[in-house]
C-alpha cells in the first residue's frame, strides 16, 4: 500500500473529524436495537409487523375482505413507518459519514 502524501494527509487532517466514525458506531448500535432479535432468537418486531401488514393488506387488496376495522392497515402501515424512520436518518447520518471521507481520498495517481 502506497503511503500518503504530507498534502494528503493534511486535507484529512483539516477536513475531517476521526470522532464522526465513533458516531457512525453509535448509529449503527441504534440500528441494530430496532432490528436485533429478541429474546429466544425471536425476530425483530418490526419483523412482525410487516407480516402482519402483508396479512392485512392481502386481505383487502388481493381477496376484497375488507375488514370492520380497517383503519388498522392504515395505523399499522404509521407505526411501521415510525418504527422505519430513525433506521433510515441513522444510516443516512454513516453514509454521510463516510462519504465525507472518501471524499478526501487521493486520486490513485498521487499515491
Amino acid at each position: 500500500m502506497a503511503r500518503l502524501s504530507k498534502e494528503t494527509l493534511q486535507e484529512l487532517s483539516d477536513n475531517f473529524n476521526t470522532m464522526d466514525i465513533l458516531s457512525a458506531v453509535d448509529q449503527l448500535d441504534e440500528i441494530r436495537a430496532l432490528v436485533a432479535d429478541r429474546e429466544n432468537d425471536r425476530p425483530p418486531e418490526v419483523r412482525d409487523n410487516l407480516l402482519k401488514l402483508h396479512k392485512l393488506a392481502h386481505r383487502i387488496i388481493n381477496e376484497g375482505h375488507v375488514p370492520s376495522d380497517s383503519d388498522e392497515l392504515w395505523n399499522l402501515a404509521y407505526d411501521i413507518e415510525d418504527d422505519i424512520y430513525p433506521i433510515l436518518e441513522n444510516a443516512e447520518k454513516i453514509l454521510d459519514t463516510l462519504r465525507k471521507l472518501t471524499a478526501l481520498a487521493p486520486d490513485e495517481e498521487a499515491l
